[in-house]
């Protein structure tokens, strides 16, 4: 599977509301097309995305 995140990536959601998060699940669909999972950092929630939703984020850019 060619995706652009793997389990531990740490994304953000660049439109519409917020969603920092870590990814927890890559895989895809019966009809072949790739979904990441990604965890909220604070509330621990999961939500299921597309990878056009998602911006991979450099960990050492959060920080400064």
């Amino acid at each position: 599977m060619d995706s652009k995140f793997k389990v531990g990536d740490r994304a953000i959601k660049p439109k519409g509301y917020d969603f920092p998060c870590t990814i927890v699940s890559v895989f895809k669909t019966t009809s072949g097309d790739i979904r990441v999972v990604g965890e909220m950092e604070h509330y621990k929630m999961l939500h299921i995305f597309n990878e056009k939703q998602l911006e991979k984020v450099n960990i050492k850019d959060l920080i400064g």
